[in-house]
């Protein structure tokens, strides 16, 4: 299997330079080549390229056809995010190096601290990590922009902030991540016609359309196109309604990834503008529905009406934002009560969908308990699965829901028979099994993390919502990692702990925990040793 992952990843570090190529583009028009965010991309893609074509040339597509075995798609996926988020973390590495260290050895002048947060190995890739996954959690305490004029973002006190490159690699990852980078490659590679089934059963998340079966890759292109048509049509509605086209693609990019990472300190709250903000209220909702639903229209209108998995999704949606809506009402002095229905909206679906903007200050809700309880229980549900969103799923909270409503029957009827069904269908207890597995690995990763964060010293508010935040891929939490914070107060291994749920939260836990179950690498041995 050595082979073909060398061969796989160097296809897959070759691809990224394509889109970190852009984000030079931006870099050598306001900067020039000597600037640092010019000199760290260049770099980047230098050693990517330099490295992907040396392990490429020596490979071919047969060493791979003939060396993946389906059980190696969970060490693939796996694998596969941890390479793209370390890559992805050099522009900011070597940015932060250059403004900060290297820019005496090259004749430049640094600007005050601006990037030092990314001399940090563990801070680039937790922000490269965070971007891939979509969690949107940031490090960075001084450099998201508070106006932007003339192609140039600014902080508060009229310095500048961080370039347009480094603001647009961070949506890219989130571009990248959202539907997923192992379903780019299989749609762009037809190299992985062995193992390419397998590769996307680990990589999306819950029960896939069954039109997506007999030919994964078209599938794939499919979805990608459906993601990219939208993204498309949010950026020129965003630009229509008063953003820059640059920041209009940027926050095109992020909500429909469900990632949240803006370029503004403030979040969208920053644009403060309403229609901005029903805008993003409309496609976080949409980036929340399973996308291979998206397919069926129109042919089969009928089929959206009785789902039931997003009918669930729209049922949550509407009383939590009723709830909230409510209870802002009653207290007029609380953030975002000036216009409680629509924060209401756009906080129930940034949480709901583990998107992570903010257009008010939640944190600061506790005069309203009934709201903030509400946020707290939304960082558990997520969005539909085969949508962009983190966090446990609608789908699986539901058929948790019909198998515990079903014990009431076996209470009054013990030798009874009553199967779970699901729009018309049986659901098996093969899915049963792994979703009550899942759901357990879940609350038991969010104890474990939150006993982590408060052994290095955080509070059981912070501890507590950054391992939420962290596994659901949210981005925000409450305390000192709230809507208006950041994720800087966590120590080192605090960071790496968060980096750890991130890609067990994007890869839905089991692909990553398998890896370290002695039985799994068993099966894999065995099945080497039969082929």
């Amino acid at each position: 299997m050595r082979q073909a992952l060398v061969y796989l990843l160097s296809i897959l570090v070759m691809l990224l330079c394509i889109p970190m190529g852009v984000s030079l583009i931006y870099a050598l028009m306001d900067g020039g080549l000597k600037s640092s965010d010019s000199i760290a991309f260049i770099l980047s893609i230098a050693l990517g390229l330099t490295v992907g074509y040396y392990n490429y040339s020596r490979l071919s597509s047969a060493d791979l056809t003939e060396d993946l075995r389906p059980t190696d798609a969970f060490f693939i996926v796996t694998l596969t995010w941890v390479v793209s988020a370390l890559f992805g973390a050099l522009p900011y590495l070597l940015y932060g190096w250059v403004e900060q260290q290297g820019c005496g050895y090259l004749g430049l002048a640094s600007q005050s601290l601006l990037g030092s947060e990314f001399c940090s190995v563990t801070n680039a890739f937790f922000e490269s990590m965070s971007g891939f996954t979509t969690t949107g959690a940031t490090i960075i305490e001084r450099g998201l922009w508070d106006t932007y004029e003339g192609g140039q973002g600014y902080l508060s006190d009229g310095s500048l902030g961080l370039p347009r490159s480094i603001m647009l690699w961070r949506s890219v990852t989130h571009l990248l991540g959202g539907m997923g980078i192992v379903v780019l490659g299989v749609a762009i590679l037809p190299i992985l016609g062995v193992g390419g089934m397998q590769l996307y059963h680990a990589e999306v998340p819950g029960p896939m359309n069954e039109q997506f079966a007999p030919r994964v890759g078209e599938g794939a292109k499919l979805l990608w196109k459906i993601y990219g048509v939208m993204t498309c049509i949010l950026a020129i509605l965003y630009w229509v309604a008063g953003m820059d086209h640059f920041e209009a693609l940027c926050h095109s990019m992020s909500t429909m990834a469900t990632g949240g990472f803006s370029t503004r300190s403030g979040s969208l709250a920053g644009f403060n503008s309403p229609l901005l903000e029903w805008i993003s209220i409309l496609f976080m909702f949409l980036a929340g529905i399973n996308f291979t639903l998206y397919t069926l229209v129109p042919e089969r209108w009928s089929a959206l009406t009785k789902n039931s998995e997003l009918k669930t999704y729209f049922f949550i949606t509407l009383i939590a934002t009723l709830l909230i809506t409510l209870s802002l009402s009653a207290y007029p002095s609380l953030p975002g009560a000036q216009a409680p229905l629509r924060t209401a909206a756009f906080q129930v679906l940034s949480i709901l969908t583990t998107t992570g903007y903010a257009s008010a200050d939640f944190e600061l809700w506790g005069g309203a308990p009934l709201a903030l309880f509400t946020m707290v229980c939304l960082m558990f549900v997520g969005g539909c699965a085969g949508s962009t969103g983190g966090g446990i799923k609608v789908i699986r909270l539901l058929l948790v829901f019909r198998l515990c409503m079903r014990e009431f029957f076996f209470l009054l009827h013990p030798t009874g028979k009553k199967s779970i069904r699901n729009d018309g269908e049986v659901v098996s207890q093969s899915i049963l099994r792994a979703i009550v597995g899942f759901i357990g690995l879940y609350i038991i990763l969010l104890f474990i993390g939150s006993l982590c964060f408060v052994i290095e010293g955080q509070d059981i508010s912070t501890a507590m919502t950054a391992s939420a935040a962290s596994l659901g891929n949210i981005g925000p939490g409450l305390s000192e990692v709230g809507p208006t914070d950041d994720f800087a107060c966590l120590s080192t291994t605090g960071k790496w702990v968060s980096v750890t749920l991130m890609l067990m939260g994007r890869l839905e836990i089991l692909t990553v925990i398998l890896l370290f179950s002695p039985a799994y690498w068993g099966v894999w041995s065995m099945n080497r040793r039969s082929s």
